[in-house]
């Protein structure tokens, strides 16, 4: 690559850095900035025919994401108005088919598909996100090919930065496809669409890359595609309600979310006990910020403390009694946890009432990995922390679902439809 505009002092911090890509040995391809770049020098010893060390140094320039298509100058503050995006997991979630042909005779074949109509939801706070469907064909004297090629493609309601992008519209969308294909997704193609006028000529395209965008898959079991949790035709008519349910959900508890699933989405597989934190803590999380809970009225509790507090006997009393009843007045997680089981469908009620065990066992496993307990787990809690994880796992799954505004029917036919579902019923005993 061809880099310009190359910084004073390249060895200080991270810079933004201008370029144009290189075809056939001259700078002719598209230009592209680098993003958080960094200097990285190296120096290595080669030996000559004569046995004498010669060293060699090298100068790299390393970017965590780069945009290709033209020059960002400030990445922090320049502001894109659309943004489209392809994942990896994409094609099979919408279910559309490709049409395929040989040509083995002189008999004339036609090769058709239907390309549906783009699915339009409004977003309230984001903008309009279009599912859409784009077609491409492969064709040649022994055989032919029609590709249809799904997209999400938003048009913001405010411009937003990078950063902003990738916080309230990319993970998001990335949690979606994880949530309802029952398994890790990765993005293939995210396009940065900015306007500098009013017509169609004026928008200005830009194709963002970053190391992640190019990991591998999860390596986790891939259900097929008739087993997802929610595929695309279960929903395609209240796909607008339900995706903007989900954005919703996301803007008030999007941390919680992310961390839940993180373990289906990074490329290595968590430890049991992390997996099991996880679960618990973002459960938590998600019924604290969703749903509040406190034991008693605030009033009430602001004047049971500060009864407390006027037995201190000096300032070092007051803070340490003061710290330990800031949080006092909240929900126990206890709670918090058989509340979002009530929350859930009737199948899963009816599984967590056979396996109410587990969710006190949990509780107290928790308590012990956080609060350092002597004694070390058995071989026998580790199992049976395991068990309550993945029951855990479908309890929130269950609220998700209706927490995106589906019917108890619809909710159970596709936890139990789903690849994850045998797994359950295996580990738990579903009757």
């Amino acid at each position: 690559e061809l880099l310009d505009h190359l910084p004073d002092d390249p060895a200080s911090g991270t810079h933004v850095i201008h370029g144009r890509r290189i075809r056939g040995g001259r700078p002719g391809g598209k230009e592209m900035t680098l993003l958080d770049a960094v200097l990285r020098s190296t120096e290595e010893t080669s030996w000559d025919s004569d046995g004498h060390a010669k060293p060699l140094k090298s100068q790299t320039w390393v970017a965590s994401s780069y945009v290709s298509g033209g020059l960002v100058d400030d990445p922090d503050s320049t502001r894109f108005t659309a943004v489209t995006v392809k994942t990896r997991r994409l094609g099979k979630w919408t279910g559309i088919p490709e049409a395929a042909g040989n040509k083995h005779s002189e008999r004339q074949r036609v090769l058709s598909v239907e390309i549906p109509s783009p699915i339009v939801c409004a977003i309230p706070g984001v903008g309009t996100v279009r599912l859409g469907w784009g077609e491409t064909s492969h064709w040649s004297e022994m055989s032919a090919r029609i590709e249809i090629i799904p997209y999400w493609h938003v048009e913001l309601d405010v411009p937003q930065t990078m950063d902003e992008l990738y916080r309230d519209i990319l993970t998001p969308l990335l949690l979606w496809m994880t949530f309802v294909t029952g398994t890790g997704d990765r993005f293939q193609e995210v396009t940065l669409w900015r306007s500098s006028g009013p017509t169609p000529s004026d928008q200005q395209s830009f194709l963002w890359y970053t190391g992640e965008w190019s990991d591998d898959l999860p390596r986790r079991v891939e259900p097929p595609a008739h087993e997802y949790l929610l595929p695309l035709k279960r929903i395609m008519t209240d796909l607008p309600k339900v995706l903007a349910a989900w954005f919703d959900m996301y803007r008030i508890a999007g941390w919680p979310m992310t961390e839940f699933m993180l373990p289906y989405i990074r490329s290595n597989t968590a430890y049991e006990e992390e997996r099991f934190l996880g679960v618990m803590r973002s459960m938590e999380s998600f019924h604290r910020l969703l749903y509040g809970g406190d034991e008693m009225p605030t009033d009430q509790f602001n004047d049971l403390i500060n009864g407390v507090l006027e037995r201190a006997q000096n300032a070092d009393e007051r803070k340490f009694l003061s710290e330990r009843l800031k949080y006092a007045n909240a929900m126990t997680q206890r709670k918090r946890l058989r509340n979002l089981v009530v929350m859930s469908s009737p199948a899963i009620q009816s599984l967590a009432s056979k396996n109410k065990k587990l969710i006190s066992k949990a509780i107290k496993l928790r308590n012990d990995f956080t609060h350092g307990a002597a004694k070390r787990a058995s071989d026998s809690d580790l199992w049976e922390m395991s068990n309550a994880t993945t029951l855990l796992e479908v309890v929130m799954t269950s609220v998700w679902l209706k927490g995106l505004g589906l019917d108890d029917e619809t909710v159970d036919d596709s936890l139990r439809g789903s690849y994850a579902w045998g797994f359950v019923r295996a580990v738990l005993e579903v009757n």
